[in-house]
């Protein structure tokens, strides 16, 4: 895509990208959008990937776990989270569901969509589970926070996992 476009996601065509989890993605050379729509108790389990992530709630809200901290965003916030960043998803039985807009630096394709294109994930961990840290990985590790996120930001000079 080289031109501007206007988009409708209600013209998008939305596939289930974990169970009760659907997504439409959008791309341009440099970003990546993705419109999920989640169901409520619906989850995504623990998982990281190298492109920077920024996470609107839109409807709803949503629990997620992200560097090991729990994170509660309702609607009209937002999370960022530098690639690398091991982040969860988990939506409570007896709510709505929630909808998000997650932006991305540019990724080739779409998580979830097909077995075994997978982001990377910890096989074994459940939702907010976490295990002792690896040197070097990133994995329960926590860097300086910048005041007022919460999110535990990683230095840049820590390599993406």
């Amino acid at each position: 895509m080289d031109t501007p476009q206007k988009i409708d996601w209600s013209e998008q065509e939305f596939a289930e990208v974990r169970p009760g989890i659907f997504g439409a993605t959008v791309h341009t050379p440099q970003l990546t959008a993705t419109l999920y729509r989640y169901g409520a108790g619906s989850s995504w389990e623990e998982h990281q990937h190298p492109q920077d992530q920024i996470t609107t709630v839109l409807e709803g809200a949503i629990d997620f776990v992200v560097a090991g901290e729990p994170v509660h965003l309702n609607a009209g916030q937002l999370a960022t989270l530098p690639g690398g960043t091991p982040h969860s998803a988990t939506l409570a039985q007896d709510g709505d569901g929630a909808v998000t807009l997650n932006v991305f630096t540019h990724r080739e394709k779409t998580p979830g969509v097909g077995m075994g294109e997978r982001e990377e994930s910890t096989p074994g961990r459940g939702m907010g589970e976490r295990e002792e840290s690896t040197p070097g990985t990133g994995m329960g590790e926590r860097e300086e926070s910048t005041p007022g996120t919460g999110m535990g930001e990683r230095e840049e000079s820590t390599p993406s996992v």
